[in-house]
Parts: C-alpha cells; sequence; structure tokens
C-alpha cells in the first residue's frame, strides 16, 4: 500500500470521503461538501497533515494533528469497498511508519462500536471518556 500527502486538487476528495465518514460512524453533525472542503483547508492551514492510501486506486486517507504529542489522529477512513479485508490495519501501519512513530492518540463516538473495535485490536485502550450535555 502506498501513502502520500494529498495535493491541493484533492480536497473535494477528501471532503467527499470526510462526509462518508461521518455518516458511517454515524456522527452528530450534519455538513454540506463545502462545509467539509473548509473543515478540512482549515486543518491544513494549522499544521495538519493530511495523507492518501492508495493501491491503484484510492483505498482512504487519514488527517492528523503533528503538532500534538503525541500525534492525533482526527479522521481515518477506508472507502466502504475496501473493509473487512485487512486494508484498513495496513493503511494504519504505513501511516504509523510514515510519521514514525508509535504512539498516535484518536476519539471514537461511543456508539461507533466497529470503530472501538477496531481501534482496539490494533492496541488502542480507552483513557478517557469525553461528555457533552446539549
Amino acid at each position: 500500500m502506498n501513502i502520500r500527502k494529498i495535493e491541493k486538487n484533492e480536497i473535494k476528495l477528501i471532503a467527499e470521503m470526510t462526509q462518508k465518514l461521518f455518516e458511517d460512524e454515524p456522527s452528530d453533525m450534519t455538513l454540506s461538501i463545502e462545509d467539509f472542503e473548509n473543515r478540512l483547508l482549515n486543518y491544513i492551514n494549522a499544521g495538519c497533515e493530511a495523507f492518501l492510501f492508495t493501491e491503484n486506486e484510492v483505498i482512504g486517507y487519514a488527517l492528523v494533528n503533528i503538532a500534538r504529542n503525541p500525534y492525533y489522529l482526527i479522521d481515518f477512513f477506508i472507502c466502504r469497498h475496501h473493509r473487512r479485508n485487512g486494508k484498513g490495519t495496513t493503511a494504519f501501519h504505513v501511516l504509523m511508519n510514515e510519521l514514525n512513530t508509535e504512539s498516535i492518540d484518536l476519539d471514537v463516538f461511543c456508539w461507533n462500536d466497529r470503530g472501538r473495535k477496531f481501534w482496539e485490536s490494533l492496541g488502542f485502550k480507552e483513557r478517557a471518556i469525553i461528555m457533552r450535555k446539549s
């Protein structure tokens, strides 16, 4: 699997995948493609890095805050037709190698059981519970 930083002309592609990520989790936020594009650009302008995973076609992407220590995985998305066959695990290991780190933080929504099980299978442990009154 290949990994590379995204190019400016791929912002919309990443925004479309982010929209699918928010649908799949599911997120409690509803945004337009333009909102997702602006969200991504804001993260990149703040020093975050976005990576694309490919194998003759796009497999998925990751958005990482490299200013934090340890790094913080903001988004991690594998295209639906590439899931449940080891591509997510491979992509994660490729990302960690690219970042040259063994430690990274992330958040998982408490209702995202599949996501939580995936991250636990990679060795992640629960460290905090974030709560919201709305």
